[in-house]
């Protein structure tokens, strides 16, 4: 098992960290690093005995909008949240005004300086307006990227605007002079602006900590328990000729270290590595641009507007942005604290009176945003895992806590093998322009009452795990439980909610294919929804009437299909296994075995797990050597082969996919074992008459009996007792379901029908017993491997994912997407039990009447 070096303490340091843990690093193998003598990064607490709590200088508020990996990392850790504000106020010498008062104090600006105040709020209407429709130019490539700047001269914006609004805003978030503001990337700075619905005429619910950031950093070293280094400064890095990394020269080694620090820090760090694939990925790291500011905790108000009508939570005001931390916070009225952050170019020029410093001032480092940082932190997540050497931080995104943590959560991915999923991704608020107005704004009056009666279910149903839905235009809702893993869902196109409310399992499904919705995790949705019941993917249970006629036509079809005669048969096998062998083997081990292994171990791997199933099977059947076997089913060969080689059994196997007979003809041949191994390309039906002089020793069948139809089970078992010799044994491994859905599923599809096994049905325990039991053969054993075939699903899923982002991968992208569904459906109803696999053991019946005697 790995074990990985954090260096840096900060939020994504402590993402990596905690994504790592999830993905099941134990906290043993997982090092953090930090210089300073708490985890926290920009997280400082200010203690005062006036205050009911401290104030928490770098972590100051989030919302439910744009935040979705840290309201999912505090909802898993149950750290409590509170509301918090976020008014902003701006004075100069022309005019001034504050939000926070509401309408009030808009009127008594506009009282005092009604002419400016007129020229800034035409200007700002137009400037929502233009923003947008740039947002959408450079990303159709219509126009280039230019700077704040440039962007409003062109426009001709009126200084009332450009004074009183829009630099000081930028000013304030990213804590800069007025004069380097003009200089940001306009489109990045206006797509923030965007996620944040800033250019709408719309307020968001801001959070904050009850409880300061120490609550979620005490709670995750409860939950991970890694290994902390406080005031462990690292000096040097080195890589052996093991591809292990050394720290300071120590004992320990480690598979991959993590740069979780500001980025031009890497420069006072010794890196050696194996090989010179690092260099330029510390290059790029040490020229990312970060401006020093000065952070003061203070109690002098000369930096609020002179009206007290103004104040509010941020202030920009002689070009310097001042929090009012009694508004930001839950630290009570009575004690006005203050933090203003000067830029080190300005700190001259600013007048505080030090008598009311409340501690000495901070040094804290952020990230400018020009278009060169941008660049780099692109080029800097191309270069991640170079000889295990990763870097995350605030400044691979816009520069705050989500940030942070999105990119410690990227990290973490990669490093836990696995590919970050682009059909799967992380929700992003980097929502087009268009998903955040068009479809935010008018949605329909029928999409949001489906939308609302869709979030009920949920909300009286979902009592196991939590589910977050994001919206557009509204904030993330939680449902289910605190404390446990939680998967966020983001809704792209709410009329996805009849679908589900009219369309089960379908309509989720196609959701997820279209991209109406995407998902963190999408096995673990399913999983929740399917131990919830409802609405769940094999169990949604409310069909209003409309819900007969929508699906009154694909009902007829499936039923024909699933009557599977020889015709229909053959075609339903061809429409899936003869998807191209070259695709299967894409996922399958190198036995291209597409059933369940048994894993005994986590540290099995799928080849061992796949034949220790062959074998287990053997041993059931107990034919000795030179036996002679009937396999129904044979897949790509590996039973046979196995058999065959291992057991010295002669083998006849019968497929009617002209695909898997090809193949498994060459594979004979390549393995020399045409005198033991026959192929049939024929139906089962045909069984009697191919081999009417023969007896066979045993039969085996591999989920074979999911794709013959209920129809057919009484001529399936008959044909298998009628070529059994009388002492003779019947295994077959089944994938099963219980028998209240077995009947729904004989009379309406599914999602895995309708997509991707057409005609398949899943029998029950009781449909198979019935069915042997009535054509002479009498079950003796059944053994479930139902949890093997969930971690069996899980290595198809992720081995599958890893081939697409092959540049010679032939399948669009909504095929993509469908795979990825019913990997995750199948693996989330074997977790959740709702469907089985059974190794079920037969043999003839047998008639001894002298025990009567």
């Amino acid at each position: 098992m790995k074990k990985v070096a954090i260096i840096g303490g900060g939020i994504s340091g402590i993402a990596t960290a905690y994504n790592l843990w999830k993905k099941g690093l134990p906290g043993s193998h997982i090092t953090l690093f930090e210089a300073r003598d708490k985890l926290g990064g920009h997280s400082r607490l200010f203690h005062h005995p006036n205050l009911s709590r401290p104030v928490d200088v770098g972590f100051q508020v989030f919302n439910l909008n744009t935040y979705p990996l840290l309201l999912q990392f505090f909802r898993e850790l149950d750290v409590d949240i509170c509301d918090s504000d976020m008014s902003f106020s701006v004075e100069n010498e022309s005019f001034a005004w504050g939000s926070k008062s509401g309408l009030w104090s808009l009127f008594v600006a506009f009282l005092q300086a009604p002419i400016q105040m007129l020229k800034f709020l035409w200007t700002l209407f137009w400037f929502f307006r233009d923003a947008r429709s740039y947002i959408q130019s450079v990303d159709s490539g219509k126009h280039k990227h230019v700077s704040i700047g440039e962007f409003c001269r062109e426009r001709k914006y009126c200084d009332e605007f450009m004074q009183g609004y829009l630099i000081p805003f930028t000013a304030s978030v990213w804590s800069a002079t007025a004069d380097n503001s003009e200089d940001f990337d306009a489109f990045t700075i206006f797509t923030f602006m965007a996620n944040h619905h800033l250019l709408e005429f719309r307020n968001l619910k801001w959070k904050t900590l009850t409880h300061t950031s120490e609550s979620y950093i005490n709670a995750f070293l409860h939950k991970c328990k890694p290994i902390v280094n406080l005031k462990k400064r690292v000096a040097s890095l080195k890589q052996n000729d093991n591809l292990k990394w050394r720290i300071n020269d120590s004992e320990d080694e480690y598979d991959d270290v993590v740069l979780a620090l500001h980025a031009p820090d890497v420069q006072h760090i010794h890196i050696e590595a194996t090989s010179g694939d690092t260099d330029e990925l510390v290059k790029k790291m040490a020229s990312v641009r970060f401006d020093d500011k000065y952070v003061i905790i203070h109690q002098d108000a000369s930096l609020m507007p002179k009206s007290k009508l103004n104040w509010s939570s941020w202030n920009f005001n002689h070009g310097v942005v001042t929090y009012w931390e009694n508004s930001l916070q839950p630290i009570g009225f009575h004690f006005d604290v203050f933090v203003s952050i000067i830029h080190k170019e300005i700190m001259k020029e600013i007048e505080i009176d030090q008598d009311k410093y409340l501690s000495k001032p901070i040094i804290m480092a952020h990230p400018a945003y020009g278009l060169e940082n941008i660049q780099l932190a692109k080029d800097i997540r191309n270069l991640q895992g170079c000889n295990g050497l990763y870097a995350c931080g605030a400044y691979l995104g816009y520069g705050f806590h989500e940030d942070g943590y999105r990119s410690g959560y990227e990290v973490a991915q990669l490093i836990g093998d696995r590919a970050v999923d682009m059909y799967e991704s992380v929700i992003t608020y980097n929502r087009s322009v268009e998903d955040t107005y068009s479809k935010g704004m008018l949605q329909s009056l029928s999409d949001n009452i489906a939308l609302g009666a869709l979030k009920q279910l949920l909300a009286s149903n979902i009592r196991k795990g939590c589910i977050g839905i994001q919206t557009p235009g509204y904030g993330i809702e939680f449902f289910g439980e605190v404390g446990v893993p939680t998967v966020l869902v983001d809704v792209r196109n709410p009329s996805l909610a009849w679908k589900c409310l009219l369309q089960g399992d379908i309509g989720l499904a196609e959701s997820y294919i279209d991209e109406s919705l995407r998902v963190d995790n999408l096995p673990l949705l399913l999983f929740y929804l399917v131990i919830n019941t409802y609405p769940a993917p094999q169990t949604l249970t409310w069909r209003p009437l409309v819900f007969f006629f929508t699906n009154m036509w694909p009902r007829i079809g499936y039923t024909q299909r699933l009557k599977n005669t020889p015709a229909v048969a053959k075609q339903n096998i061809i429409d899936h296994y003869d998807l191209g062998n070259d695709f299967f083997e894409t996922f399958l081990d190198s036995t291209m075995t597409y059933s369940s292994g048994i894993f005994l171990k986590p540290s099995d791997d799928l080849e061992i797990a796949q034949l220790r199933k062959y074998d287990r099977l053997l041993d059931l059947l107990d034919v000795p050597e030179g036996g002679h076997i009937l396999e129904i089913g044979c897949g790509w060969g590996g039973m046979a082969v196995r058999a065959a080689t291992t057991r010295r059994c002669f083998m006849s196997c019968i497929t009617i996919s002209p695909e898997q007979a090809k193949y498994c003809r060459e594979l004979v041949l390549k393995r020399n074992l045409q005198d033991s191994v026959k192929i049939y390309e024929i139906d089962f039906r045909d069984i009697i008459t191919e081999f009417a002089q023969l007896k066979f020793d045993a039969v085996v069948s591999i989920e074979m009996i999911e794709a013959i139809g209920p129809d057919n089970y009484d001529l399936y078992f008959k044909t298998i007792s009628s070529v059994l010799k009388p002492y003779g044994k019947v295994a077959i491994q089944a994938i099963t379901r219980f028998e209240d859905q077995y009947e729904k599923n004989k009379r309406e599809p599914d999602f895995i029908n309708q997509y991707i096994f057409p005609g398949g049905c899943l029998p029950s325990l009781g449909a198979i017993s019935q069915h042997a039991t009535r054509n002479n053969l009498v079950i003796s054993e059944v053994y479930n491997i139902s949890e093997s075939y969930a971690k069996t699903l899980a290595i198809w899923r992720e081995k599958f994912n890893r081939a697409t982002k092959k540049q010679d991968f032939k399948f669009d992208h909504k095929f993509i997407r469908i795979w990825n569904m019913y990997f995750s459906m199948c693996q989330a109803a074997f977790e959740a039990n709702s469907i089985q696999d059974f190794h079920i053991v037969m043999e003839a019946m047998r008639v001894d009447s002298s025990k009567f005697l």
